[in-house]
């Protein structure tokens, strides 16, 4: 008997987790999941270059953040401008945390 039961349920700890949307390549990987009333966006790359975790109470402010993550950074390193992107998202007020 194989005692490793999360191997048969990879999901059983997600609890009410929605993946919204998930992006990847050969570069990075982006997704947005929604736990509960948070949007959540996820976005890394395998060379250390991209880390971003952000967290919105509205699924619009989470789709901008990832569609510019995915449009600008899918084959770059990201620059101050991303930044700037989410700074600009915080001031408009619709982050959570």
């Amino acid at each position: 008997m194989d005692c490793n039961s999360y191997s048969y349920a990879p999901s059983m700890l997600d609890g009410d987790r929605e993946y919204i949307e998930r992006y990847e390549n050969d570069d990075m990987q982006a997704e947005i999941e929604r736990v509960g009333n948070v949007y959540s966006v996820w976005a890394m790359s395998y060379d250390g270059e991209l880390d971003v975790a952000e967290e919105f109470s509205s699924l619009s402010a989470a789709t901008s953040l990832y569609e510019y993550i995915v449009e600008n950074y899918s084959d770059t390193p990201p620059g101050d401008e991303l930044q700037d992107f989410i700074r600009n998202l915080l001031y408009v007020g619709r982050y959570v945390s």
